[in-house]
């Protein structure tokens, strides 16, 4: 099956994903303390389809934070303070780079081709040191200003993913393991990074293929990550044999992944 691996699978009497779910954002909630928020919620609350946060780490900047961006785009991320002190001259500050003017090119080589041609507008600030950039395809029209007001209450840890349950009776528990300890070695090769700055984009690649996978499943599936090993409990009325969970994963995910799909081994 190439990236996915089928380890078990079981029906269970009534779990109540639901409310785990209600016990990890009371839990979320009281971490955070009154005014701040996670990365994912910033995410909802702006609604942002593409963004990324640069943030300084062994001499460089590289993308510790993402939402929307492909694996070739977490490649090409590595820049230097050089580049963003020439772009970002002063704080808490809008900086607007357009396709029409050809001003967006500068910005342009941190991204995949792919992403390239999606993207008619980059707005980049600077604030506490870290650089945000909010990418904008055709028309789309945000609030800019609530968004950096809302990025200043940004607090990146701890960080959960909670699904929207539906109510299933008697549902089958079907588990599935993936392995990207092969996956993040490969990739720490590509960006010719140390491992002190790469546990950064580990962190963030993992938080990115959490969301593509809770994308393919919306409903009714729990995904998180034990070092490098994704875990994936899927309920459903029925038994959700392997083969269909990957050929769905890799449909809904291949817009992240690219070729590196076929690249990562399973244990």
């Amino acid at each position: 099956m190439g990236l996915l691996s089928h380890i078990e699978g079981g029906v269970t009497a009534s779990p109540s994903p639901a409310e785990k779910s209600e016990g990890l954002l009371a839990k979320t909630e009281k971490l955070m303390g009154a005014g701040k928020i996670t990365f994912s919620a910033f995410i909802k609350a702006n609604g942002l389809s593409r963004c990324a946060i640069f943030s300084p780490a062994d001499k460089t900047y590289v993308v510790t934070h993402s939402f929307g961006l492909d694996i070739n785009s977490l490649f090409s991320s590595k820049s230097t303070k050089d580049f963003w002190e020439g772009i970002t001259v002063e704080e808490d500050t809008w900086y607007d780079f357009y396709s029409l003017d050809h001003s967006v090119n500068v910005l342009l080589q941190l991204f995949s081709d792919n992403l390239k041609d999606l993207t008619s507008e980059i707005n980049v600030c600077k604030c506490n040191g870290k650089i945000l950039l909010v990418i904008k395809e055709k028309d789309e029209r945000l609030e800019m200003d609530n968004i950096l007001e809302s990025f200043r209450t940004l607090v990146f840890d701890p960080e959960v993913y909670v699904p929207n349950f539906k109510e299933i009776t008697n549902p089958v528990k079907n588990t599935y393991k993936l392995d990207f300890s092969a996956f993040f070695k490969l990739s720490s090769i590509t960006m010719t990074l140390t491992e002190k700055t790469f546990v950064y984009i580990r962190q963030n690649m993992k938080n990115e293929i959490v969301h593509w996978i809770s994308s393919a499943f919306p409903e009714n599936c729990e995904v998180s990550f034990k070092d490098d090993i994704c875990e994936i409990n899927l309920y459903t009325l029925n038994p959700f044999s392997a083969d269909l969970f990957a050929a769905h994963l890799k449909k809904a995910s291949i817009s992240f992944f690219g070729k590196a799909w076929e690249d990562v081994k399973v244990a």
